[in-house]
C-alpha cells in the first residue's frame, strides 16, 4: 500500500489517462457523483459498476441531465483504475478479483476515499483523508487545484454527493458548507432545486405509500436506541433514509419486486463510529446469504438479489445483528 498526499493524488492524477472508474458495491450518489466529475480530467475513460447502482443515484443523473449507462464490471482493459468511494478492496463485491488481478498485471491502482483504508497489504495507491467527509468533496478539491471548470452538470452531481454523504449536513464541517457555497453560487444554483430533485421524480401515489411504510414500520427501543424495520411498497432505500430523518438510530427496509429483493440499511451518525459498525460489511454478508451482491457504507448499505428464497434468513440476520449490537 503506497498512501500518498493531496499533492501526490493531484501528480498522479495529472498523468492518467485510459481510465476505468469504479466504486464500492451498490454504488450511491457520492459514488457515482465522484465518478462522472473525477472522468473529466481524462479523454479516454470509462464508468462501470460492480454491480448495481441505487435509485436515488439514478434520478440524480437525470436530473443533471447525463445519459450514460453505467454497466456492469465484466473485465479490465484499462491500463489505469480508479476506485472511488471505496476503502476496502472487499467493498467492490464481485468485482474485486478482477481488481486483484490487475494490480498483478501491474496496472496503476488508486484509491479515494474519506474512510481511511483497510488493507496494508494491497499494492495500489491510497488516499484516504478523514479531514473530507465526502468523496465528492476531494474530488472537487481535486478539480479546483488542477483548475478545471465546473458546468452545472457536475455541480448538481458535486452537490448531491456532499450534501448525501454529509448526512444532509449532520457531520458537516467548515469546508463542508464553504464547498457547498461555492458550488452554489459559480453553477447559479439554489439550495432548495438540488433538495427537490427526489420529490419531483415521485408521483403523489409512491409518496403515500412511502407514508404508509414508515407508519407501518415496526419500531422498537433497544438500550435507548430507536430501531426501524419492515417491506416497503416501493424503494427501501428511500423509506430508510426518511427514517434517519425522523430520528430513528437505525432502519432497515426491504421490498420484494417480481424480479429481485432489495434490502437497504442506514445508521444515524456517528453511532456506526461508536459502535463500531459498518453496515457495508454486513451487507457483503447478507447478499453471500441471499446469493446475491451488498455492499456500502459504514452508516448507509444495501443488498440485492434475483433470488428471492432467503428472504426471512436475511431478515432475521440483519435485526439479530442490530439488536446484538446495541445490547452490548
Amino acid at each position: 500500500m503506497y498512501r500518498i498526499n493531496f499533492n501526490e493524488l493531484i501528480e498522479i492524477l495529472s498523468n492518467m489517462d485510459n481510465v476505468l472508474v469504479t466504486f464500492h458495491s451498490y454504488g450511491d450518489r457520492d459514488a457515482i457523483a465522484s465518478a462522472f466529475a473525477i472522468s473529466q480530467l481524462f479523454n479516454n475513460y470509462s464508468i462501470e459498476t460492480p454491480d448495481y447502482v441505487t435509485r436515488n443515484t439514478r434520478l440524480m443523473l437525470q436530473m443533471a441531465g447525463i445519459n450514460y449507462e453505467i454497466k456492469p464490471i465484466k473485465e479490465i482493459k484499462e491500463k489505469n483504475i480508479i476506485i472511488l468511494d471505496t476503502n476496502d478492496i472487499n467493498s467492490l463485491g464481485r468485482a474485486s478479483d478482477l481488481v486483484i488481478n490487475a494490480i498483478k498485471e501491474n496496472k496503476k491502482v488508486i484509491f479515494i476515499d474519506h474512510h481511511l483504508f483497510k488493507d496494508s497489504k494491497i499494492d495500489a495507491y491510497i488516499f484516504d483523508d478523514e479531514n473530507f467527509n465526502s468523496t465528492s468533496s476531494i474530488v472537487y478539491e481535486v478539480l479546483k487545484r488542477m483548475k478545471r471548470k465546473i458546468n452545472r452538470d457536475i455541480a448538481i452531481l458535486l452537490l448531491n454527493g456532499i450534501i448525501s454523504d454529509s448526512a444532509e449536513f449532520q457531520n458537516a464541517t467548515a469546508q463542508t458548507f464553504e464547498e457547498v457555497y461555492e458550488l452554489l453560487e459559480n453553477s447559479h444554483l439554489q439550495y432548495s432545486y438540488i433538495q427537490r430533485y427526489l420529490k419531483e421524480n415521485i408521483s403523489p401515489e409512491e409518496r403515500i405509500n412511502i407514508i404508509d411504510d414508515l407508519l407501518s414500520a415496526k419500531k422498537e427501543i433497544i438500550n435507548n436506541k430507536l430501531i426501524m424495520f419492515g417491506e416497503t411498497k416501493v424503494n427501501a432505500s428511500i423509506v430508510a433514509d426518511l427514517a434517519i430523518k425522523i430520528y430513528a438510530d437505525f432502519s432497515f427496509f426491504w421490498h420484494e419486486s417480481k424480479d429481485e429483493i432489495s434490502f437497504s440499511t442506514r445508521l444515524m451518525p456517528p453511532l456506526d463510529k461508536e459502535y463500531n459498525i459498518h453496515l457495508g460489511r454486513v451487507m457483503q454478508q447478507v447478499g453471500r446469504i441471499i446469493n446475491g451482491n451488498g455492499g456500502g457504507h459504514p452508516a448507509a448499505a444495501g443488498a440485492y438479489s434475483k433470488d428471492k428464497s432467503k428472504k426471512d434468513l436475511a431478515i432475521d440476520f440483519i435485526i439479530r445483528f442490530i439488536k446484538e449490537t446495541f445490547q452490548k
